[in-house]
C-alpha cells in the first residue's frame, strides 16, 4: 500500500507528464485539425444551394457573417497553436513550421471562397441565358478547381518545409503520363462534352445535322450524346467526334426558305413568259406569310433542254416546319394557277424526229 506522502510526491509529477504530452502533442495537432475543418468550412459554407436565382440582402448578410466568423476562429485557432507551440518549449522552429501550415492553409481557404464566389455568378448566369443543360457541369468544374488548388498548395507547402518536390513530382509524372495514355479517348470525350454544355452548338430538343445524318438532340452527356433520326433510332456519338463535326442547327433558325424552278415549254413565247413572271411576282408580293424584309422575286434564268427556266424565291417568316409545309403546298398551286393565267404551260421532256423525204 502506498504512503500517503509518497502519493503526495507522484502526484506532481504525474501532472507535469501529462501537461507536457497535452501541450506538445495534443493541442497542436488538434490546431492542426481545427484549422483544417475551419477552411474547408469557411470555403463550403458561403456556396448557395443548387437552383436558387435570387438571393435576399438578409441571405448574403449571413452568409458574408458566418464566413468572417469562421475566418475569425481559424485565426484564433492559429494563434492557439503558435501560444501552444511556446508553451511547449518549441522554439522559434516549431513557430515558424506552424506559421508556415497557417498560411498554406489561408491560401487554401481563399481560394475556395473565390471558386465559390464565381460558381455562384456562373450558375446565375447559366440560369438567367436558360443553359440548363451547362448548370449540370459547374460543380465538376467547381470541384476539379479545388482540387488542383488544393494539390498546388500542399506541392508548395511541401517544398517550403525543405521537401524534395522535383522527385515526387517526377516520379507522380511517370505514373501520370501512363494514366493519360490510357485514357486519352476518355479525356477528349471529357473536354468534347464541356465543350459542348458551355458553348453550346446544340441543346436537348434542338434539330440538326451533323456528318452527313440529322436527328433531334434527346441528351448531352459528358461522355456521348444521344441523338434520335428520322428513321426514329437513337445514336450515340462520342462528344470527342461530335464536337469536331459542322453542325447545322435547324432549331434556331427564324426564316425558311422557298427555293422552286418552273420549267416552261419551249414554245411559250417572250409575251407570255414575261406575263408568267409577272404574274408568279404577284403571287409572292400577294402571300402574307412571305418575309417582306427578305430576298423575293421571280426571275427567267435558263434556257434549258427542253424548258425555259424560271426561279421563284422567298422566305417564309416563322421557323415552323410543319406550318411550312402546308404554305408551301398552297404558294404552289397559287404558282401553277399564275402560270395557267398566262397562257403558259409546264414543260415535259420531248423529242421531235425528222422524217425524211421520201426519195423518187
Amino acid at each position: 500500500m502506498t504512503a500517503p506522502a509518497d502519493l503526495a510526491g507522484a502526484l506532481p509529477a504525474r501532472a507535469h507528464e501529462i501537461e507536457t504530452l497535452f501541450w506538445t502533442w495534443i493541442l497542436p495537432a488538434a490546431a492542426v485539425l481545427g484549422a483544417s475543418a475551419a477552411a474547408l468550412a469557411a470555403g463550403r459554407s458561403v456556396r448557395l444551394v443548387s437552383g436558387e436565382e435570387a438571393h435576399s440582402p438578409r441571405q448574403t448578410l449571413r452568409h458574408a457573417l458566418r464566413t468572417g466568423l469562421q475566418a475569425l476562429a481559424y485565426l484564433a485557432v492559429l494563434a492557439g497553436a503558435l501560444e501552444a507551440g511556446r508553451l511547449a518549449g518549441g522554439g522559434d522552429e516549431s513557430a515558424e513550421a506552424i506559421l508556415r501550415l497557417g498560411f498554406a492553409m489561408s491560401l487554401l481557404w481563399a481560394g475556395f471562397v473565390v471558386m465559390d464566389f464565381f460558381e455562384r455568378q456562373l450558375h446565375r448566369s447559366f440560369l438567367r441565358q436558360g443553359r440548363n443543360a451547362a448548370v449540370t457541369v459547374i460543380p465538376l468544374l467547381d470541384k476539379t478547381a479545388k482540387a488542383a488548388w488544393g494539390l498546388l498548395i500542399l506541392l508548395a507547402f511541401l517544398e517550403n518545409m525543405g521537401l524534395d518536390v522535383k522527385t515526387l513530382l517526377a516520379g507522380l509524372g511517370v505514373g501520370g503520363l501512363a494514366v493519360a495514355l490510357a485514357g486519352q479517348k476518355t479525356i477528349e470525350n471529357l473536354f468534347g462534352g464541356l465543350m459542348l454544355v458551355l458553348d453550346q452548338p446544340v441543346r436537348a430538343g434542338d434539330f440538326c445535322g451533323f456528318g452527313g445524318q440529322s436527328g433531334e438532340v434527346l441528351e448531352v452527356g459528358l461522355r456521348s450524346i444521344k441523338l434520335r433520326t428520322a428513321d426514329r433510332t437513337v445514336i450515340t456519338v462520342p462528344n470527342g467526334e461530335f464536337s469536331q463535326l459542322t453542325l447545322e442547327n435547324f432549331s434556331r433558325r427564324d426564316r425558311i426558305r422557298f427555293d422552286a424552278v418552273l420549267g416552261l415549254r419551249l414554245d411559250t413565247g417572250s409575251e407570255r413568259l414575261k406575263k408568267a413572271v409577272e404574274g408568279l411576282e404577284a403571287v409572292l408580293e400577294a402571300d402574307p406569310k412571305v418575309d417582306r424584309a427578305m430576298d423575293r422575286y421571280a426571275r427567267f434564268v435558263k434556257v434549258n433542254t427542253f424548258s425555259l427556266d424560271v426561279e421563284v424565291f422567298c422566305y417564309y417568316r416563322d421557323a415552323d416546319w410543319t406550318a411550312f409545309m402546308l404554305w408551301r403546298q398552297a404558294l404552289m398551286l397559287e404558282l401553277l394557277e399564275a402560270v395557267e393565267r398566262a397562257g403558259a404551260r409546264l414543260a415535259l421532256p420531248t423529242q421531235v424526229t425528222l422524217a425524211e423525204p421520201a426519195r423518187p
